[in-house]
């Protein structure tokens, strides 16, 4: 039970200071007292990078395409200026997602129902980016789940390889980040 509440007030401390944006834990089991706690990690860039290759962010593009497109032959200027403001907005972020540690708490709200699912696959107490954790009991077992993370995304076969060598690249610091547009 002390694994429990620790693995909660660290979930609930790294959520604090990652993002202003509210994230909501989910508890996939309670862990047994005595046994090892598994905590499931993942790779914000892959998940950032598979998202923006998927479907769902090519509708969410199209949409915001159709938005603006309407805002123009109707001369809405406000709202032009606007959509370009909010377009430029996605842009950054996902820039600081897919090549640095910025939080993905947005994405994952995509695929907030196949969270538990995910966690309980892969037998893990806690999910976290593996760019959050900053201490590790020797008793606590870190599991990748990228992979898994991933998958509700669907990566076609380009998309895999892109996320292959990604994997293999440190994560560009956030205060370099525009040094390498």
């Amino acid at each position: 039970m002390r694994q429990l509440a620790a693995a909660l007030a660290v979930c609930c401390i790294l959520s604090g200071f990652a993002s202003s944006t509210p994230v909501v834990a989910q508890n996939a089991g309670t862990t047994a007292e005595g046994s090892q706690l598994r905590v499931g990690t993942f790779d914000s860039r892959l998940i950032a990078v598979a998202y923006v290759r998927s479907e769902a962010f090519k509708q969410r593009l199209a949409n915001m395409h159709a938005d603006l497109t309407e805002a123009k032959e109707s001369g809405n200027e406000k709202l032009i200026k606007q959509l370009e403001a909010e377009g430029s907005a996605l842009q950054n972020l996902i820039h600081k997602q897919g090549f640095s540690t910025w939080p993905v708490h947005d994405i994952l709200q995509v695929i907030k129902k196949e969270i538990p699912k995910i966690a309980n696959q892969a037998k893990v107490d806690m999910l976290v980016s593996k760019w959050d954790v900053v201490f590790q009991r020797k008793d606590a077992e870190l599991v990748d789940v990228t992979d898994l993370m991933v998958a509700p995304f669907s990566p076609n076969e380009e998309t895999r390889r892109i996320l292959e060598d990604l994997r293999k690249k440190d994560p560009v610091p956030l205060d370099q980040l525009d040094k390498h547009n």
